[in-house]
């Protein structure tokens, strides 16, 4: 958080002074304001920028012909400008409410110097274009934010899933086991929301990027968490250890191993098939305990059907953009 601030301060200061820089070099009045400008463009995301400067160029042309209209009839007087700001605030609040300093600062100016030639007109458009454009190429350019930061975060989470899966088959495989603390989840659903903030961020900052793969990865791996706090819960249920219930926990490691972010998880979900094949083959349970524990076991094994059927529909629904990132 602290490096994301630091970098959008050297954002914004690094567009200003280059802003200013121009504008003096050209030789524009007020030059300054072209900073200004560029502060006031400069948002959270490429395309909340790209916006906000679409809308200002707009609430700009209408400024300068109502301040024409206006100064043409009343002079250069502080009851036209002040008519002119009661109207174009009013249209500002309508149409385009982050609109309202740059204009008026800009007008601001005729009213100063008394006129509304076309050198004082080309002088504003100027300001007004410097301090745009510079806002929107250093915030296109400048610290990019990476799409492995992203992946990163992305693994981290993972990673934190896979641990939850193998310390839950050491529980179901050792009845002397300690329970593993659901504290666990805590920090996994942490990780995630970290991880889906910055990927909206990201997709924000991709100005023609439409897919949300990121986005629904995320959301996917999210639905998994609550089926494992659900698997959580059951492994719990369970009072004493019968045969079959190696062969779950032997299972629920396999996933551990093998679940990463390409697996399709399709031959996970056969393996799964014969475990439940080869369970109904089992002999009738003895005691109503063994019949307990047996039945716990067999819904586990569905709640785990239904943790992989998230991914494994998660990755038929994305198979083209993840062709693509193979061939990279």
């Amino acid at each position: 958080m602290e490096k994301e601030k630091l970098a959008k301060a050297v954002k914004i200061a690094t567009a200003c002074m280059m802003a200013i820089l121009i504008a003096n070099l050209l030789q524009l009045k007020y030059y300054t304001t072209a900073g200004i400008i560029t502060i006031l463009t400069i948002q959270d995301t490429k395309k909340q920028t790209l916006q906000t400067a679409i809308r200002r160029a707009l609430s700009y042309l209408s400024s300068v012909l109502m301040a024409f209209v206006l100064f043409s009839l009343f002079g250069y007087s502080l009851w036209a400008y002040g008519i002119y700001i009661f109207i174009f605030l009013f249209l500002c609040v309508m149409f385009w409410p982050e609109s309202m300093t740059v204009a008026s600062v800009l007008v601001s100016h005729f009213l100063i110097e008394q006129s509304m030639s076309v050198a004082w007109i080309y002088n504003e458009t100027m300001l007004f274009f410097i301090g745009t454009t510079l806002g929107i190429t250093v915030n296109m350019l400048l610290l990019k934010q990476m799409n492995h930061e992203l992946i990163r975060l992305v693994d981290i989470a993972d990673n934190e899933m896979k641990k939850i899966l193998g310390h839950m088959a050491v529980q179901l495989g050792d009845e002397d086991s300690d329970a593993y603390a659901n504290t666990c989840f805590v920090s996994l659903n942490e990780k995630l929301e970290v991880a889906r903030n910055f990927a909206a961020r990201n997709f924000n900052n991709s100005v023609f990027e439409t897919s949300t793969f990121e986005l629904d990865y995320i959301e996917m791996r999210q639905k998994q968490s609550m089926e494992l706090e659900d698997i959580y819960r059951s492994v719990g249920m369970i009072k004493m250890l019968p045969r079959q219930a190696a062969f779950v926990a032997e299972y629920m490691g396999r996933i551990a191993k093998e679940y990463h972010r390409d697996n399709d998880v399709h031959e996970l979900l056969e393996g799964l098939e014969q475990i439940l094949e080869e369970m109904k083959k089992e002999e009738m349970p003895k005691s109503r305990e063994e019949f307990e524990a047996r039945a716990v076991l067999f819904y586990i094994l569905k709640q785990l059907e239904e943790f992989l059927k998230l991914k494994n529909e998660f990755v038929r629904s994305h198979l083209e953009h993840l062709n693509k990132d193979k061939k990279k």
